[in-house]
């Protein structure tokens, strides 16, 4: 499918609201069990974590569905490599340059020297693997996104051999978490999570094979509500369970497939501020854990107290943070970057995809 007949799904930007949402709801309540010793909602969003597993899908599904016609056109290549580097790079080192200065000159936290060692700067600057937390904490699923971006490029170069490589690496990760080995750094790339991946390029092969119209708008609510039902029984099962995540990405490549399909027979209607937030979710997934971290200190060191009510302050200040970040930061550097590479970009206008709030 050739971009340039790709218009813009208002289904895929509800489900990046939703992930971020998630994952904002699971580190809030992080922050509260550390900082303020309360983990309210902990039976609704503990497992909120398993937004990541919905951004993975998404972003298997979009590479895809935006790149399919791309697949062993290696003349392509160099605009999709500019355009993930656009997309992905240069906000994670504003925030990651944000986030050492504040260990540099900021109050002592327990972690703070392992940051501050020169290889885990390096490996958060250029997301590479690490043993421990990255400057800005929710970067390390970005080097699985940098990865992955990476092999689907072995595919636009020559798809066979991309093909094998892509299938290899989904099989040797499927056997690992099925033997439930733990490999340390050397396997970390082959974690469960990766799995992901594969789950969002098959949703985009159903996307693209199903007929949109010959199936009934029944049907396809129905599998909606099947991949919903299944996202929610994953969360709620041990987190470390295999059988979780994969409830969890199958459900997601359900309601992904299912939302599109609904959008596509013009069945769907969404409100324009629910795809403001889902068009901004990558910069609110990178700004928000540092949102909160910081008004729990506030609130640490004011002596209030602890409260569930906390949460209706946390949760808007870290969408809010995301959205100005995002209109007033990250969208005006990728313009121009763009605009630096304009013969790269014109026939591609669609092409900075991936999971984590592409435009």
């Amino acid at each position: 499918m050739m971009v340039s007949r790709v218009n813009k799904l208002n289904s895929i930007e509800v489900v990046r609201a939703f992930a971020a949402l998630l994952v904002i709801l699971f580190h809030i309540q992080t922050a509260f069990g550390v900082q303020i010793a309360v983990e309210p909602f902990r039976s609704i969003v503990g497992g909120g974590h398993r937004g990541v597993d919905l951004f993975f899908v998404l972003s298997g599904f979009i590479i895809a569905f935006v790149h399919r016609d791309d697949l062993g056109r290696p003349g392509r290549l160099n605009n999709y490599l500019y355009n993930r580097f656009v997309r992905i790079f240069p906000a994670v080192w504003i925030v990651s340059a944000l986030a050492l200065m504040f260990y540099l000159y900021g109050p002592a936290i327990p972690d703070k020297a392992g940051k501050l060692a020169p290889y885990p700067i390096l490996a958060s600057v250029l997301l590479l693997p690490q043993q421990g937390v990255p400057l800005v904490n929710v970067t390390w699923t970005l080097t699985y996104e940098i990865f992955f971006y990476v092999l689907f490029a072995a595919m636009i170069v020559n798809i066979r051999l991309g093909l094998a490589v892509l299938l290899a690496w989904q099989g040797i990760t499927a056997l690992i978490a099925l033997s439930g080995a733990d490999l340390g750094l050397a396997g970390y790339y082959f974690r469960a999570i990766c799995l992901d991946f594969s789950v969002g390029l098959a949703a985009a092969w159903l996307v693209h094979r199903a007929a949109t119209n010959a199936v009934p708008l029944a049907a396809w609510t129905g599998i909606l509500a099947l991949g919903v039902a299944g996202f929610i029984v994953g969360m709620w099962f041990d987190s470390s369970a295999v059988y979780a995540a994969a409830l969890c990405a199958f459900g997601s490549g359900l309601i992904i497939v299912a939302l599109v399909k609904i959008e596509q027979r013009k069945d769907l209607h969404i409100p324009q501020w629910l795809v403001a937030i889902g068009g901004a979710s990558y910069a609110i997934y990178l700004v928000h854990f540092s949102v909160i971290q910081v008004l729990s200190m506030i609130v640490r060191r004011l002596g209030l107290p602890p409260s569930e009510l906390l949460y209706f302050v946390y949760v808007p200040a870290g969408i809010v943070a995301g959205m100005v970040f995002d209109s007033w930061v990250d969208k005006p550097i990728q313009r121009r970057l763009r605009q630096l590479k304009p013969t790269l970009l014109r026939s591609h206008p669609a092409a900075a995809a991936s999971g984590f709030g592409p435009r």
